[in-house]
């Protein structure tokens, strides 16, 4: 780390607040307003953020984090957040109260090497993620841009991965069979902890799974033939007008059929790329509009949703 262009930049933490060191007057005070804070880990790719997890939790909840990114706001707008990024250089002291007084505090120097990570994977067309706070399902963020400001630091656009609307609360009622409804449920459920817990393969097979159990009761082909074939059955219905379905749903359907073929490895070498976090969450979305269609859901307050 080159101090001499970085270390003016510092920030200095004394119990939850971020000082100022004013060199001239030898006295520090707390920032006014607050930088916003948020304890970060990098991770490379989608396959490495579902490897590291548990020590992606167990890093964000140390007590004190080797890293933190300063929320800003981004000249491109919301949803997008820029970011500067800060790692924890150890202890000084700074004098507040007119120099009386010496306060011990925690530094955090603005990261400004070149060819870390970030800047090898980027260069590569392969941007990283950033998870942030409590790793939570709305906290982590996908390298969008990187720029560098006068004294060569890193400037992060980032891009939040999230479920904009959440989960609808499920309304099985429509469905006749007992069994097709514990299914359906239970893979709602199991789909909820895969992007909880960012296993987006698990979202795609889950999303899937509940989209072919639903058409399964729609198709006239037997519950063991395979999902191409009962679309196939639903695509000669719509063309006759014998069927409820709309082609949304058929399309829909078709497309996380498609989606689903691409997660697995042989098809993800033939294309050359893994499914991405955004395709794998488009896919959930698409789902939740399928169970709207069908009458699957019901329509309540933000407050029940998962």
């Amino acid at each position: 780390m080159e101090l001499d262009t970085t270390t003016s930049q510092a920030l200095f933490l004394y119990k939850g607040k971020v000082f100022d060191r004013d060199v001239v007057k030898g006295d520090s005070s707390p920032l006014d307003p607050q930088p916003f804070l948020v304890r970060a880990y990098y991770v490379p790719s989608e396959e490495q953020l579902q490897q590291l997890w548990p020590i992606i939790l167990t890093t964000l909840r140390e007590l004190k984090p080797d890293k933190m990114l300063q929320l800003l706001a981004s000249p491109d707008g919301p949803p997008y957040r820029a970011a500067r990024l800060f790692y924890l250089g150890g202890q000084d002291n700074i004098y507040a109260d007119k120099g009386r007084s010496t306060l011990s505090v925690d530094v955090l120097y603005p990261v400004g090497e070149t060819g870390l990570p970030w800047d090898i994977d980027t260069q590569r067309l392969t941007p990283g993620l950033f998870i942030t706070g409590e790793g939570g399902p709305t906290n982590i963020w996908r390298i969008h841009r990187i720029e560098r400001d006068a004294w060569r630091c890193p400037l992060f656009t980032l891009a939040p991965l999230l479920l904009a609307s959440g989960f609808p609360i499920l309304d099985l009622a429509g469905v006749s069979s007992a069994a097709r409804k514990t299914e359906i449920a239970s893979h709602y459920e199991e789909l909820q902890r895969c992007v909880i817990t960012h296993a987006y393969r698990g979202a795609i097979a889950r999303a899937k799974d509940i989209a072919e159990v639903l058409i399964t009761g729609k198709s006239g082909k037997p519950p063991s033939d395979p999902f191409h074939t009962k679309l196939e059955d639903i695509f000669a219905q719509l063309k006759a007008g014998k069927t409820p379905l709309s082609w949304l749903t058929y399309n829909l359907c078709q497309k996380l059929r498609l989606i689903y073929k691409r997660t697995h490895p042989e098809n993800a070498l033939e294309e050359g790329r893994a499914v991405s976090p955004e395709l794998a969450l488009s896919a959930v979305q698409d789902l939740i509009e399928i169970l709207r269609d069908l009458g699957h859901v019901k329509e309540t307050s933000p407050a029940s949703s998962t």
